[in-house]
């Protein structure tokens, strides 16, 4: 959906006041809400992303301090001749550890920024693409980290204890992202479970068969996390799934639907589908729809 700019607000304010008149008090009432709902998101939207540009600016600030801090070290041990002093290897020491610390931080500012977009469901390509360009530009830093770290250890400098402290930095890290992942496979299971649902049409003495309703007609408590004919129902996605083939001349709906949230669409004399206008209204009151053709 096209982000709509701050800057159209008054217009639509005017535009809804400008109409006022040949509006309805219920309408125009009605009008308002959405304008209203509208800024709400369109400045929660703003807020959103002015984090992420703030995150992607510590980012690379990190990395222009990891970069001056390379160049220090490199500055130091070229042309060295001998054993550096010690004053030399501390500080060394001290801006290789700075330079772990940055890089840690960078990765963790990256997963949790992909955390966050895939548990707002946001299919913003552009902010998915730039993580992907940061996360390219820190392999190519380990990269060059790992060749710097071979040539301390060649002048003898001893890192081995930093070197413990980045195996425990990259374990920490390791369990965030399990953790993540573990996040995502819950948020996503919890997403298809709140938008899965279930139809079944058939005559009375099927739908009795299969233990849906009793000789009555009175319909059984049908619930999805209880035991019902799994097989019997057919499952969809309720934000994919809007028109429900019926093919009857006449039906009963058993289960309770708003009204206004679906109408059957009718061709030749029959029902041919049952078509879900508003798919959050309809499916609210029960995930289950059952259709008795009469």
């Amino acid at each position: 959906m096209r982000k709509v700019p701050l800057w159209i607000l008054p217009i639509l304010v005017f535009t809804f006041f400008g109409v006022s008149s040949c509006v309805n008090p219920m309408k125009y009432k009605q009008l308002q809400r959405e304008n209203d709902s509208l800024r709400n998101a369109l400045q929660q939207s703003d807020f959103t992303i002015q984090q992420y540009l703030a995150a992607f600016n510590e980012i690379q600030e990190n990395l222009n301090e990891i970069k001056q801090k390379e160049n220090i070290i490199t500055l130091s041990t070229t042309g060295v001749e001998g054993e550096l002093s010690d004053n030399v290897k501390e500080q060394i020491s001290e801006d290789i550890q700075t330079i772990y610390r940055l890089m840690l931080e960078n990765k963790q500012k990256l997963e949790e920024m992909k955390r966050q977009l895939a548990a707002s469901k946001s299919k913003n390509k552009e902010l998915l693409r730039t993580i992907q360009l940061y996360e390219q530009q820190l392999q190519l830093k380990d990269q060059e980290i790992n060749k710097l770290r071979k040539r301390l250890e060649q002048l003898n400098i001893n890192i081995q204890e930093l070197n413990e402290q980045v195996a425990e930095l990259q374990q920490n890290l390791d369990t965030l992202k399990q953790i993540q992942q573990q996040q995502a496979q819950t948020i996503h299971q919890q997403d298809v479970a709140l938008h899965t649902a279930y139809y079944v049409v058939g005559t009375k003495r099927e739908l009795m068969d299969h233990g849906v309703i009793d000789r009555e007609g009175i319909l059984s408590k049908l619930d999805i996390t209880g035991n019902f004919d799994k097989d019997y129902f057919t499952r969809i996605d309720t934000r994919q799934v809007i028109r429900i083939p019926v093919m009857a001349k006449k039906i009963q709906i058993m289960t309770k639907h708003p009204v206004g949230s679906y109408e059957l669409e009718q061709s030749e004399g029959q029902i041919t589908y049952l078509v879900i206008k508003d798919p959050d209204q309809f499916w609210e009151t029960s995930k289950f729809l059952v259709i008795m053709i009469k």
